[in-house]
C-alpha cells in the first residue's frame, strides 16, 4: 500500500468511537445536549439556544482597500484604492455588470431561481437607487449606445436580448454571441453589436440597433475563442480583432468596421480575451492574454498596430493564473492607459504600456466582470470590479489619497493615524481577540479547515472535481464515481474519505499537489472567509505560530493554507474530527494551542482542549443549539458567518 493511500485510510478508523468516548465526559455538557436536542418544551430550551446576531457586514475603510504598488507609480502621495463598494443582497450573485452614461451603474442580481434576475441601477457613488426584474439566463451584460440609443444587452444561455436603460425589453433573437463588444462599426453615429456568432464556429455577426444583420464574417479557423472591437478614431476607425484556433494553432485576425481582414498573424500564447486601445503618441495597439493552451502561466502581449503590419511590443508573465477579464483605463488621465486584468482566483493586476506590472490587489473571489467608467473632466478613469465569491460584490477603483494622515490634532500637529479595527467582527469578539493579540500568552493557535476558513467540505470538493474531470485512474464514466461517493458521504463521512483513498491509490503525490493547487485557486479561493484572513494575518505578524489541522486530505488543505500565507509544514492532516483532532494537534506541537478556532460539533473537543480562549464559527440557523449552549458557559467566543451549499461540478 502506498504513503498516499495509507495516509488517508489512517484518517478514516474509528472516528466515531473516539467521539463516543469523549461525548459525555463533562455531565453539565451532556444535560445541555439532552436538553437542546430531546426537549419539546421550547421554554426550557429557549434560553440555550437564543440565536447569535449575524455577522455584520464588513465595514467599508479606505485604509483596508489599497492596491499594492510596485514602487510608486502613481505619485507622490497617491495610491490605487476601492472608493467604494456595493455589497449584493445574501443568496444573490452577480452574472452581470456595465456603467451607462446618464443611468448609472447597471448591476444584474441572480438568485436561486438562475431565471430570474433584477436590474440594479446605482448612482455613482454605489448608492442602490432602483431594481427591476427580468427574466433570462444572464451570462454578460453590456451598456453603450446601440442604434443612437442607450441600450443595455444582455447575453444570456439561449438569447440575445436588448433592453433600455430601464429594464424594458426592445427585442430578442436567439443569437448566441460570444465576447460581445458595443462599437460604431459604419461611423454613423448610431452604434452596432459584434461579436462571434457561436464559440465552436468561425463566424462574426455584426447587428444594428433593430436586430438586423450589418454583415457577416468569416474567419479561416475551426472556432473563435474570443474577440475586441473599439473605434480607435483617426485613419484607422473602427476595428475588430477576432482570436481564433485552428488545429491547434492560435491566430489573431484584425478586422475594420465593414468585416473586411486587415492583417492576421499568428500567435502561441492562444489568446481568448484582448483589447483596443491608442499609445500616447497615438499609435493604436492590441493587448492581449492567453495561455498557451492551458500552460499554467497567462501571458500579457502587447502589439503596435500601423497599417497591415503589427510588431510585438512588450510581453509579460501574468503567473500561474487564469485571466477572465480585461479593461482599459486612464487611471491619471495622462493619455496613456493602463491595462487592468481580473483572474479567476480574485487577483486584479494593473500592468503599463511597457508591460510593467504597476499595482494589484485580492479580493478573495472570481473577477468575471471589469468595467471602465466614463472619464472624469481631468480625464481620469475608474474601473468597476465585479466579484464573484462568498459574497458578491462591486468596487469602484481609482486614484485616491493615501490615507495614513489623522486629521491635525488641538495644538496643530499631526499625528499617524492608527489602523482601524478589522471589518466584519462583532464588537465584544473583535475586542477579546485584539486583547489576546496584545497581551495574550505566547504560543501556537490551531484553526480547523472546513466551514471554519471557508465555506465547505475543501476535500469532498476536490474530490468531486476529480471525479468530473476525468482525472482519477477509475473513471469509468465519472458518474457512477460520483454517485457512489455522494451516496457513501451522505451516510457516513468517513466511509466517503475510504471510498475516495481507494479512487486516489496509484496517483504520484506530485500530480495530487498540482490538482489540488489548480482546483482550489480557480474553483474554492472565493470561499476563504475575509474576516478570518484578517485574523490570520494579525496572528502572524504578532509572532505566533499557525496551525491549520483538518480531517480533509492534506494536499487541498495545503493549497488552500498558501493563500493564507500558513506554512505547508503546519497543515495536520488528515485528522479525523473528534477527540482525535486535540490529539494529534498535542502529540505534533507537544502543548496544546492558546487559541483554537472551530465551527460545528466535529470541532467541540478542539475548542475544549484550548489552553487559552476559544473561538466558534457559528453558521446561522444551522448551528446546533447544543453547541451553542456549550459555548455559552464556556464563555467561547462567537462570530457568525454565512454557510454556502457545497461546491459541485
Amino acid at each position: 500500500m502506498n504513503s498516499f493511500l495509507l495516509s488517508i485510510l489512517l484518517s478514516c478508523a474509528f472516528p466515531s468511537t473516539a467521539q463516543a468516548q469523549s461525548r459525555h465526559a463533562d455531565p453539565d455538557e451532556a444535560l445541555a445536549e439532552r436538553k437542546a436536542r430531546f426537549s419539546s418544551d421550547k421554554a426550557l430550551i429557549a434560553p440555550l439556544a437564543q440565536p447569535l446576531p449575524k455577522i455584520a457586514r464588513p465595514a467599508f475603510h479606505p485604509a483596508f482597500e489599497l492596491f499594492r504598488d510596485s514602487g510608486a507609480p502613481w505619485g507622490q502621495g497617491r495610491a490605487l484604492g476601492a472608493l467604494w463598494v456595493y455589497e449584493l443582497p445574501d443568496q444573490t450573485r452577480i452574472d452581470g455588470l456595465a456603467s451607462l452614461p446618464g443611468s448609472g451603474i447597471i448591476v444584474a442580481e441572480g438568485g436561486e431561481n438562475s431565471y430570474r434576475h433584477r436590474l440594479t441601477r446605482l448612482d455613482q457613488a454605489g448608492v442602490p437607487a432602483s431594481s427591476v426584474p427580468v427574466s433570462g439566463y444572464f451570462m454578460s451584460l453590456l451598456a453603450g449606445n446601440l442604434g443612437g440609443k442607450p441600450a443595455l444587452v444582455a447575453q444570456d444561455m439561449y438569447h440575445l436580448q436588448v433592453l433600455d436603460p430601464s429594464g424594458e425589453p426592445r427585442w430578442k433573437d436567439s443569437l448566441q454571441m460570444e465576447s460581445a463588444a458595443l462599437c460604431d462599426l459604419d461611423r454613423d453615429g448610431r452604434g452596432e453589436l459584434v461579436g462571434g456568432v457561436a464559440r465552436y464556429k468561425n463566424e462574426l455577426r455584426a447587428v444594428r440597433g433593430d436586430g438586423r444583420r450589418l454583415w457577416d464574417a468569416t474567419v479561416p479557423a475551426d472556432h473563435v475563442l474570443g474577440s475586441a472591437a473599439a473605434d480607435l478614431g483617426g485613419k484607422e476607425g473602427p476595428m475588430v480583432a477576432v482570436f481564433a484556433a485552428r488545429r491547434g494553432r492560435a491566430t489573431v485576425h484584425l478586422l475594420d468596421g465593414k468585416g473586411s481582414p486587415v492583417l492576421d498573424y499568428p500567435d502561441d500564447s492562444a489568446p481568448e480575451i484582448g483589447v483596443l486601445g491608442r499609445f500616447a503618441d497615438g499609435t493604436p495597439f492590441l493587448a492581449t492574454v492567453g495561455s498557451e493552451w492551458q500552460a499554467g502561466h497567462d501571458r500579457l502581449r502587447i502589439s503596435r498596430l500601423a497599417g497591415r503590419t503589427r510588431k510585438l511590443e512588450t510581453e509579460a508573465d501574468v503567473g500561474p493564473t487564469h485571466v477572465v477579464s480585461i479593461a482599459l483605463a486612464d487611471f491619471t488621465g495622462d493619455r496613456s492607459p493602463e491595462i487592468v486584468l481580473g483572474t479567476d482566483n480574485g487577483w486584479v493586476l494593473v500592468y503599463g504600456l511597457c508591460g510593467r506590472l504597476l499595482s494589484q490587489r485580492h479580493f478573495f473571489g472570481q473577477i468575471p466582470y471589469l468595467v471602465p467608467e466614463a472619464p472624469d473632466a481631468d480625464g481620469r478613469q475608474k474601473v468597476l470590479v465585479g466579484v464573484r465569491g462568498a459574497s458578491s460584490l462591486v468596487y469602484s477603483v481609482g486614484l485616491t489619497e493615501r490615507p495614513f494622515a489623522a486629521p491635525a490634532s488641538a495644538s496643530g500637529a499631526s499625528e499617524t493615524a492608527p489602523a482601524p479595527a478589522s471589518p466584519g467582527w462583532p464588537e465584544p469578539t473583535l475586542r477579546a481577540l485584539e486583547a489576546f493579540i496584545e497581551t495574550g500568552p505566547e504560543g501556537p493557535v490551531v484553526f480547523s479547515a472546513d466551514d471554519t476558513l471557508w465555506a465547505g467540505d475543501a476535500g469532498s470538493a476536490f474530490l468531486r472535481w476529480l471525479i468530473a474531470e476525468g482525472k482519477l485512474a477509475r473513471s469509468d464514466g465519472g458518474k457512477d464515481l460520483y454517485a457512489e461517493y455522494e451516496a457513501l458521504a451522505g451516510r457516513d463521512r468517513a466511509k466517503g474519505r475510504a471510498f475516495a483513498a481507494t479512487l486516489m491509490a496509484g496517483m504520484k503525490e506530485s500530480e495530487v499537489r498540482d490538482l489540488a493547487a489548480q482546483f482550489f485557486s480557480r474553483h474554492f479561493l472565493g470561499r476563504i472567509y475575509r474576516p478570518m484572513t484578517d485574523l490570520v494575518a494579525k496572528l502572524r505578524d504578532s509572532g505566533r505560530q499557525v496551525w491549520v489541522v483538518s480531517a480533509s486530505n492534506r494536499w487541498i488543505v495545503e493549497a488552500a493554507a498558501e493563500f493564507l500565507r500558513v506554512e505547508p509544514e503546519r497543515v495536520l492532516g488528515p485528522v479525523p474530527d473528534g477527540a482525535r483532532k486535540p490529539a494529534a494537534v498535542k502529540k505534533r506541537l507537544g502543548r496544546r494551542p492558546v487559541l483554537a478556532v472551530g465551527s460545528g460539533r466535529s470541532d467541540r473537543e478542539l475548542l475544549r482542549r484550548s489552553a487559552g480562549p476559544a473561538l466558534l464559527v457559528t453558521h446561522g440557523s444551522a448551528t446546533d443549539p447544543g453547541l451553542l449552549a456549550l459555548a455559552r458557559k464556556k464563555g467561547w467566543l462567537v462570530v457568525d458567518l454565512p454557510l454556502l451549499p457545497e461546491w459541485k461540478p
